[in-house]
């Protein structure tokens, strides 16, 4: 509904404001304020950022990732803001940062011990848990899966051979 206002009603532009069809390409393609679902480039930094080399790996891996980071990236993270699970709607949606339970940032030296940098557990508790936004939740879960399944591979496909390496 909202795309449709902003695509085909006529509306007249305040000085120093945005209409609905610039907030929302902006929203869209921008990467500083929006998704950067739009963003697009040729360079060859952007065409083999995403898998090192893409001459180097074969296409059915370099396709593997594009299909993960599709269903990741425009599936699952708008999908769980959307539901708001795990309260993602209170924390940014791409963002590196830790958040507390109100939605703002999470004060790290409260929990911590700055001398040792060992964990106050009665602090803690008190503070309550450690919030992470929707998409680095789902990298740090991509990422550990990542590393289970390949130890588990060289488990069972090579499990007899690592006793015996030197």
């Amino acid at each position: 509904m909202h795309v449709h206002r902003a695509m085909h009603e006529e509306e007249k532009r305040a000085k120093g404001q945005l209409t609905r069809l610039q907030f929302f390409i902006m929203q869209i393609g921008s990467g500083a304020s929006g998704l950067s679902i739009g963003s697009f480039g040729l360079n060859w930094n952007t065409v083999a950022g995403f898998h090192g080399n893409p001459l180097v790996s074969p296409a059915f891996a370099i396709f593997n990732v594009m299909v993960g980071f599709v269903l990741t990236t425009y599936v699952a993270v708008p999908l769980l803001y959307r539901t708001d699970t795990y309260n993602a709607k209170r924390f940014s949606l791409v963002s590196s940062h830790v958040f507390n339970a109100a939605g703002g940032r999470y004060d790290t030296d409260r929990i911590l011990d700055p001398a040792t940098f060992t964990l106050n557990l009665k602090e803690y508790d008190a503070y309550r848990r450690i919030n992470l936004s929707v998409l680095f939740a789902i990298n740090y879960i991509i990422g550990f899966v990542g590393l289970m399944s390949t130890l588990f591979h060289v488990l069972l496909y090579h499990g007899k051979q690592v006793p015996t390496l030197n």
